[in-house]
């Protein structure tokens, strides 16, 4: 059971119980059952996602540092220009 999906049953136990209070049918009896629920719950929670919470920690991308350029000193302009494309060749 994921962390998120068992924050999603505490959001929804809290909601329906918030219902039912505002609705005025918040019972003894109602109240022992949200109990059970909830002890239910709790225990889902230490039986299902802790152990997986605890164990597996998340795994964290190292950083590639990237190289440094060289910084080349500043050359002279060759008296020829360059102009359009320059031939490649292989060597």
């Amino acid at each position: 059971m994921s962390t998120k999906f068992y924050s999603i049953l505490w959001i929804l136990y809290f909601a329906v119980a918030g219902v039912l209070w505002l609705g005025g049918v918040m019972t003894p009896f109602a109240i022992v059952a949200f109990g059970f629920v909830a002890f239910g719950v709790v225990f889902t929670g230490m039986m299902c996602v802790l152990p997986g919470t605890v164990s597996h920690p998340e795994t964290k991308k190292a950083k590639i540092p990237k190289p440094e350029k060289a910084i080349k000193p500043a050359t002279e302009k060759s008296s020829k220009a360059v102009s359009g494309f320059s031939l490649y060749r292989s060597a």
